[in-house]
């Protein structure tokens, strides 16, 4: 169903109406504007002739009458001088004689086209060219366009003598008696008289000049005037047509409400015909009511000035239906300002309100879907802005029409950096497998965690796992490319550095094996070279030589401590220590161990918060890290020593794994030496690694470095460069106590016992044999037990005291701590000596000996064990 037209639409159908009626009106007024322009000068006279503006018979008989009241011969002819009317009052010399000669007609007619040339000054007046004669001519014009002459003449005064006359019958080849006698009958009158009569006819000629005019005038007026006369005709029934054809209701009432016209529709309203509601008012067709509203409504039109819209329902008396019409009414006037009355036009609104009914309930439903619609768009924004990884939505053309938060957050670029472009970020040497990977999707086929590479904002590189996959439109067509991007950077970094303690975790636990079973070993030819050296005299040669025996296993046994440092095996009693006091106690020995070409540079920061740590780390520490400066160093050069004091916060730890946020002591050593590569820097901490030559070094010094830091929850940084030195930073844990001085005694004697009875626990025969011997020597009743079991079966045999229990720590059955626990059931007062190649949890945390534990380092002297016995037996 076509729409039906706006409340503009029958404003504009009102308009046409008031048109019509203001056209009709400006017709009226034209007609008479036409007749007063007859007398006006008009140009456009083309191709009209004499005969076209007059009736020529008219024309004809006042040319006679104009000829028998002046007594002279008149003819009019066209401008080429051909006549258009009959000669009037000719005389019979030029008539019947002169013009019936070739030549003289010839003459004639050249003497009649001189005198018609038109002139606005006057009439021509001269002699005839032919007989001599006097003739005059004033030239007929239709706004300005000569179209006729109107000629007179054939009159002689005084100077037109027989003579001339009969010379000139002779020169036209006529008879000259003949001309003389009709000579003698022309009119004589002066010249004078004969001007006065030309100037007359050149006032009739320009009258008829001017009559000529109105008439072209008048023709055109009527034609003009019955043209209109028909195109109103034509427009009133345009318009009768149009309002008796429209669906609309409309009428014309005057000012006083009294209906002046209707159509058809509104006809069926009041089940009248027009011509019986013409005249007539609402009262005589509605309800009073009805009638006073509507007479109401006309009267706020009129005092408005203006249309008034209203809607309401209609009764149709012709078959009682019922409609909802859309009514408005304005005011009518003529053209001149003349209100007509009131125009009411009324459309049937029923369909379409039965329309925005079920369009109201479309909207409603729309709104809803809208609304539904707007959720899941909010929640697919919310849910691609949530999304933890970085996100990318690609068109067709790989520019970007979306990237998400994490996007922005992991790589710089915003949504106004990269929106409708291809983003800068894939490196050079990735591109190929990027194209690869997007083809691979535009061909069907996602993408799943491919690793590859992409640049940031500012520069930064970083390893992304990348997966992929097609989107569609709604109309199911091939849209685009949804990327996600997993930032993987820190992953692979944490990998690497967890391959990297895993490796160094590996070998320390190889190396801590290893110390222990060489300890064994070491511990077995030191002790007997101990007691074959204490029966031998100096002099003796076997003395000199058991001498280096126990310098080669001395220094095994060193190299073994190196290896239980780096795994963390090495056993420590950690001291509150200042390390400022600490380190200065050392430099006198460092200056002497690096040489007078090495510059030895001190630099701590005062106030130092005490640090936790065995004061025998703290010249390992030192130790290690000055003598792998110095043999970086070619010839001369400086090493500098610095302390301080470093706070680590959670964004430093980020950008150095295994680094924990806190208060920490700084201990630097940078030398200006050769410095390191990249590839060198990953290696150095790795047992036995070096770059110094066949018998330069063992590889243990960094690595024992290494071990150290890691065993006293501390954290080691390396800076280097090739050709510009290495700086190494250990951070040490802060301690909130008082510092104590380390105070080392030597004992002057060797303590030896007085018959205690000792119980020693020991899996490894040759240790246990050795041990047995030791403590004899030293004076010590010894109980011998190769195992647990063993211990426990000679405790219970034991009718007397045991002062104290030497045993291993790791051993079958039971280990040392449970082995000591047990026996502390049958003799309470028992004391407990605990020994080992390295140290196990049974007795110490990472390394760090329980607080009240009695412990001796395998291996060890008679002097050592006789120190820790007697230490041992007297504590508390």
């Amino acid at each position: 169903m076509a729409g039906k037209p706006t409340y503009e639409a029958l404003l504009q159908q009102v308009r046409e109406l008031e048109n019509s009626l203001a056209e009709k009106d400006r017709t009226e007024k034209a007609l008479n504007r036409r007749i007063l322009a007859l007398t006006q000068p008009r140009d456009n006279a083309e191709g009209l002739e004499l005969e076209d503006l007059f009736d020529m018979e008219d024309i004809q008989r006042l040319q006679d009458e104009f000829a028998r009241a002046t007594g002279v011969a008149s003819i009019i002819t066209r401008v080429d001088g051909s006549p258009i009317t009959r000669p009037s009052n000719f005389c019979r010399l030029c008539e019947k004689i002169i013009r019936k000669t070739d030549k003289g007609f010839a003459n004639c007619c050249k003497s009649d086209a001189a005198l018609g040339k038109l002139s606005s000054d006057g009439p021509i007046i001269q002699p005839c060219m032919s007989g001599g004669l006097w003739d005059a001519g004033a030239g007929i014009s239709i706004s300005g366009r000569h179209i006729a002459n109107w000629l007179i003449g054939q009159v002689r005064d005084e100077t037109q003598t027989e003579e001339n006359m009969r010379r000139y019958a002779r020169e036209i080849e006529i008879d000259e008696a003949t001309v003389i006698e009709a000579f003698r009958e022309v009119p004589s009158m002066s010249v004078e008289t004969f001007t006065n009569i030309a100037r007359m006819l050149f006032t009739l000629a320009n009258q008829l000049s001017a009559i000529a005019y109105q008439n072209i005038q008048q023709v055109r007026f009527i034609a003009d005037l019955k043209q209109t006369e028909e195109a109103l005709k034509e427009s009133e029934a345009r318009l009768q047509t149009l309002i008796r054809t429209l669906p609309d209701l409309i009428w014309l009432k005057d000012p006083q409400s009294v209906y002046l016209s209707c159509n058809p529709r509104f006809e069926a309203h009041f089940g009248a015909r027009e011509k019986d509601i013409v005249g007539k008012t609402d009262y005589d067709f509605l309800s009073k009511k009805k009638a006073e509203l509507y007479r109401k409504e006309d009267r706020q039109v009129l005092e408005k000035g203006g249309p008034i819209r209203n809607e309401s329902e209609f009764i149709f008396a012709s078959d009682g239906h019922r409609e909802i019409l859309e009514t408005i009414k304005t005011p009518m006037y003529r053209s001149d300002g003349r209100l007509i009355g009131v125009l009411g036009i009324g459309r049937d609104t029923t369909d379409r309100k039965k329309a925005e009914t079920r369009l109201q309930r479309s909207r409603v439903r729309y709104q809803s879907l809208y609304q539904e619609s707007l959720k899941r768009t909010r929640l697919y924004e919310s849910l691609l802005k949530s999304v933890p990884m970085p996100l990318v939505i690609y068109n067709l053309d790989g520019q970007a029409i979306y990237v998400n938060p994490a996007f922005t957050s992991t790589f710089g670029f915003t949504m106004q950096d990269v929106k409708g472009r291809r983003i800068p970020f894939v490196p050079e040497e990735e591109r190929e497998r990027s194209t690869a990977g997007i083809r691979q999707v535009l061909g069907g086929e996602p993408v799943f965690s491919m690793e590859t590479r992409r640049s940031t904002k500012d520069g930064r590189i970083l390893d992304v796992l990348l997966s992929s996959s097609c989107y569609d439109d709604d109309t199911g067509n091939r849209a685009g490319i949804v990327v996600f991007l997993r930032d993987v950077t820190q992953v692979k970094q944490t990998e690497a550095q967890l391959l990297q303690a895993q490796k160094m975790e590996s070998v320390g636990r190889l190396a801590g094996g290893v110390a222990h079973d060489f300890n064994n070993m070491l511990s077995v030819i030191l002790g007997y070279t101990e007691l074959e050296l204490a029966k031998l005299d100096e002099t003796q040669p076997l003395f000199r030589s058991l001498k280096e025996i126990r310098k080669a296993a001395s220094r095994s046994a060193d190299l073994t401590r190196q290896l239980l440092a780096f795994a963390r095996k090495q056993t420590v009693t950690p001291k509150v220590l200042d390390l400022n006091k600490t380190l200065e106690g050392m430099l006198k020995m460092l200056r002497r161990l690096l040489g007078e070409d090495i510059d030895l540079i001190w630099q701590s920061e005062g106030n130092l918060l005490p640090v936790k740590l065995d004061a025998s780390q703290v010249d390992q520490l030192l130790t290690n890290l000055c003598v792998n400066a110095r043999d970086a160093i070619e010839n001369v050069g400086k090493i500098v020593i610095e302390t301080g004091t470093q706070i680590l916060d959670e964004a430093y730890c980020r950008q150095h794994r295994g680094f924990l946020p806190g208060e920490y002591i700084m201990l630097a050593v940078s030398d200006d030496g050769c410095g390191m590569d990249k590839e060198t820097q990953d290696k150095i901490f790795e047992p036995f690694f070096t770059t110094k030559g066949s018998r330069q070094g063992t590889g243990l010094g960094l690595s024992t470095v290494y071990g150290i830091v890691k065993q006293n929850n501390g954290f080691i940084n390396v800076y280097s460069e090739p050709g510009q030195g290495t700086t190494f930073r250990i951070y040490l844990p802060s301690y909130m106590g008082e510092a104590v001085e380390d105070i080392k005694r030597e004992a002057e004697t060797i303590p030896r016992g007085s018959g205690e009875v000792v119980l020693i626990v020991e899996d490894e025969p040759l240790i246990l044999t050795l041990a047995e011997k030791m403590l004899k020597t030293l004076g010590y009743s010894v109980l011998p037990a190769d195992s647990p079991k063993k211990a426990l079966q000679l405790a219970e045999a034991h009718t007397g005291d045991i002062e104290l229990v030497v045993t291993d720590v790791a051993m079958p059955e039971l280990n040392g701590r449970e082995l000591a626990e047990r026996l502390k059931k049958l003799y309470p007062d028992i004391k407990y000596l605990f020994m080992s190649g390295y140290t196990a949890n049974v007795i110490a945390h990472r390394g760090v000996l329980d607080e009240g534990v009695n412990f001796i380092q395998k291996p060890f002297s008679t002097r050592e064990l006789a120190q820790k016995v007697s230490e041992a037996i007297t504590s508390e």
